[in-house]
């Protein structure tokens, strides 16, 4: 039951890292910086649940209001101040790249489900299998 428990709540954070789900932010007046108030406060009217993301802002697969939406064909450039390009990503790139991540996030997750309680039912089945035999003989 334990095991069982755990692999939920592992299965849990692996999906929530694979979807990459946002976290409220707070945006002071004026200012040009937003800082998240928690890990655990997500806003979940930016969460896009859907395998392939639909909206993609920059590098972030659950775009809030203010992003800048790129679509097919358009090209992120993420850049330091002095014009040295750090990273740079068409749509279909981030598009495939997201949707491999959520792929493997659900498989990850499946098998921290399914793999505790199988492993469980081995090992206690392989505990019980040497007395059953050994009572009857």
């Amino acid at each position: 039951m334990v095991a069982a428990l755990v692999g939920l709540v592992l299965a849990a954070l692996v999906v929530r890292a694979g979807w990459q789900v946002p976290v409220r932010m707070e945006c002071p007046p004026g200012g040009d910086v937003c800082y998240s108030s928690s890990w655990f406060d997500v806003d979940w009217q930016r969460v896009n649940w859907e395998l392939k993301p639909a909206r993609i802002a920059c590098f972030e697969p659950n775009p809030d209001d203010h992003a800048v939406i790129i679509g097919p064909g358009e090209e992120c450039v993420r850049a330091r101040g002095d014009g040295v390009i750090l990273r740079s990503a068409t749509y279909e790139q981030l598009q495939d790249e997201f949707q491999r991540r959520r792929v493997l996030a659900l498989l990850l997750a499946a098998a921290m489900v399914l793999l505790p309680p199988l492993l469980t039912y081995v090992l206690v089945r392989r505990r019980r299998s040497p007395l059953l035999s050994g009572a009857g003989g």
